[in-house]
């Protein structure tokens, strides 16, 4: 009984600093009997038949610049092995780190005391950035030339088949502007490659890093790598990296064909970007 108090006054005390909510001390001493009855009532019906029952549960992020740690512990009825694992969340519910740890012979309490040990020891010893997750909502217009004197998107390989353009490869060098217009800001280029994978010559796979060039994003740039039905008027790519501003960068774009021809592609693009 004695360390069952300890641990509910220990989970009081953090409950007091980390969510300054606290209880009457009388209240946690009955809150920590009820559970000896029950954990002493568990151990009684060893050998008895159970009826194993499901529970969905979830994690529930912390406040914003806050970690949280998910831990539990087990043990078999005879106490011949417990063990103890516990996951580390950010307020976004991103993974920070993971545990597992064998303990030895050891009751149920054995291990749930051995939580509290290793969780107060990763929560002191782990490396955090606390840099909080951006989200960045871009819009512009991609404007490709296929003929002419100065094509910003040409061919470079072609399969030995009859059936083209599938396992066509092409070289990319397209420009990133503000509108559709042709005489519109110049804000960047995607650079890249495309290649024709689909059977019906309508589905490309595209890997391209637009990079940009003005404005409080110079020099910094998005990388897409994905399916891309090109003959679809709207369609969505992933967003799988970045550099620069957009450093650990993934989300989505979306596409809308806006003016398309022998020559011309006109691109709407609708990207929102998580990074930090």
């Amino acid at each position: 009984m004695f360390a069952v108090a300890c641990w509910f006054l220990w989970k009081n005390r953090n409950k007091t600093i980390f969510q300054q909510s606290t209880s009457h001390s009388e209240e946690v001493l009955r809150r920590a009997e009820c559970f000896a009855i029950s954990l002493c009532n568990a151990i009684k019906m060893e050998g008895t038949s159970t009826t194993n029952r499901s529970f969905q549960v979830k994690c529930r992020p912390p406040c914003h610049g806050w970690i949280k740690i998910n831990t539990d512990g087990v043990a078999n009825v005879n106490g011949i092995w417990s063990a103890i694992g516990g996951v580390l969340r950010d307020s976004y519910g991103n993974w920070i780190a993971g545990y597992r740890r064998f303990t030895g012979r050891g009751s149920v309490l054995m291990a749930e005391l051995w939580v509290t040990v290793q969780s107060q020891y990763y929560s002191q010893s782990l490396p955090y950035d606390t840099n909080a997750v951006k989200v960045t909502h871009l819009h512009f217009f991609l404007h490709e030339t296929l003929g002419g004197k100065n094509p910003t998107a040409v061919e470079v390989a072609q399969a030995n088949i009859s059936s083209l353009p599938f396992g066509t490869l092409y070289a990319i060098d397209d420009i990133l502007k503000i509108g559709p217009e042709d005489n519109s800001e110049v804000i960047g280029n995607a650079q890249g490659l495309a290649l024709m994978v689909g059977g019906n010559t309508t589905t490309g796979v595209m890997y391209v890093d637009f990079g940009f060039t003005t404005g409080k994003f110079n020099g910094s740039s998005i990388s897409l790598f994905s399916r891309n039905p090109i003959t679809e008027t709207e369609r969505e790519v992933a967003v799988v990296g970045g550099r620069g501003k957009f450093r650990m960068a993934k989300g989505f774009a979306l596409l809308k064909t806006y003016f398309l021809n022998a020559t011309t592609v006109i691109v709407d693009f609708d990207v929102t970007v998580i990074h930090y």
